[in-house]
């Protein structure tokens, strides 16, 4: 695949946040893959760094979304995107699951091992990495959200996001619902009009973006001592209020999307030009579908033994190592897909997409 359409032009900072967001997903399943329990972390120096690290994940998704609005709200729909995201999840998918059955893991094969390889060639579909599917939802109705956004006033676009906000946001987390299916479709749906409003409407530049980045990094500093320090103290005999405080870091809490929020504007406050972030950073969803593959996850964090396997300052070391050569080995071999094996079938998938696209476009266009 050559880089998405306007990539090479696209600010570096966003995309060097977009590399960021991807690195905090890592983070986070090192530690939850891991086994580390934050209902039974303590607070002494490197267990506060472990859930800071298990913490970080969601933010990281909430950034992802929210830049993909930013960019989005201004760029005209083509099919190709979620076609090739399609192929490259089954690419994947059935790759990995060859690789688990000729290591013996899966056992012999049975008519029903082999579905589960044909299903494994239409993951997307199937929901077998979650994200992936949300994102390609909301890549899909894009065009509708977009017009809807473009059409509203920057009032009303204000008054829709409030409303989303407190039932996708405020209200779940205040009263302890853990969001699913369509409660996450409206959450993603939110993330993206919120990116889509920083980048139609910025706000006046009272604070550089250097301020804004300290701000919000101090502000998820704050987050981790709340969730792991202040409010385990306050409900230590309350097995539901120690519950409760682990809502104010997924990436329905108000305090995540305010961070995520703050840190694609004042990332977007920079500028700068590097086709090698930008070629990075166009290998990042490569990076997800290999490393959190469920049949790569228990065999990759099992192995590194990270998370509650992990007891001391070493960790501290340890795991941005291990989560770098992860996130660096995962972008190489995305990029070597890309050249290698992409080019087989893109041509292909390119037509088709365009075709569609036309075909959508003129449905669009009629009375």
């Amino acid at each position: 695949m050559s880089q998405p359409l306007g990539i090479q032009s696209r600010n570096s900072s966003m995309e060097l946040l977009r590399i960021l967001a991807m690195l905090l997903i890592v983070c986070h399943h090192s530690m939850i893959h891991g086994g580390l329990d934050l209902l039974a972390a303590g607070t002494s120096g490197w267990e506060l760094f472990e859930q800071a690290l298990h913490t970080s994940g969601k933010l990281g998704v909430a950034v992802f979304v929210m830049i993909t609005g930013y960019y989005q709200v201004t760029a005209r729909f083509h099919a190709v995107k979620p076609l090739l995201l399609a192929a490259q999840t089954g690419f994947y998918g059935l790759v990995l699951f060859a690789a688990a059955f000729a290591r013996g893991t899966l056992g012999p094969m049975t008519p029903d091992l082999a579905l589960t390889g044909v299903r494994a060639l239409f993951g997307a579909l199937y929901g077998d990495y979650w994200f992936v599917t949300d994102y390609l939802c909301l890549y899909l109705i894009s065009p509708f959200l977009n017009r809807l956004i473009r059409a509203l006033s920057r009032r009303e676009l204000l008054a829709l996001l409030a409303i989303g906000f407190v039932g996708a946001s405020l209200l779940p987390t205040l009263l302890f619902v853990d969001l699913d299916g369509s409660g996450l479709g409206a959450l993603f749906v939110l993330l993206y009009g919120i990116g889509a409003y920083l980048r139609l409407y910025p706000p006046a530049r009272r604070a550089s973006g250097g301020a804004l980045v300290a701000g919000a990094a101090a502000a998820q500093l704050g987050v981790v001592l709340l969730v792991a320090v202040v409010l385990p103290g306050i409900s230590r005999d309350s097995r539901l209020l120690a519950q409760y405080r682990l809502n104010l870091w997924l990436e329905t809490s108000p305090l995540t999307i305010g961070i995520a929020a703050a840190l694609v504007l004042g990332f977007s406050r920079f500028f700068f030009q590097s086709r090698l972030v930008n070629r990075v950073a166009s290998a990042t969803l490569g990076v997800y579908l290999l490393h959190d593959n469920a049949y790569v996850r228990p065999a990759l964090w099992g192995h590194l033994q990270m998370g509650a396997h992990l007891v001391g300052w070493q960790i501290v070391w340890y795991a941005p190592v291990c989560v770098l050569g992860i996130y660096l080995a995962c972008t190489l071999l995305e990029l070597l897909r890309r050249r290698l094996i992409e080019p087989l079938y893109a041509p292909a998938l390119a037509r088709l997409a365009d075709r569609l696209t036309a075909r959508f476009n003129a449905w669009r266009a009629r009375p």
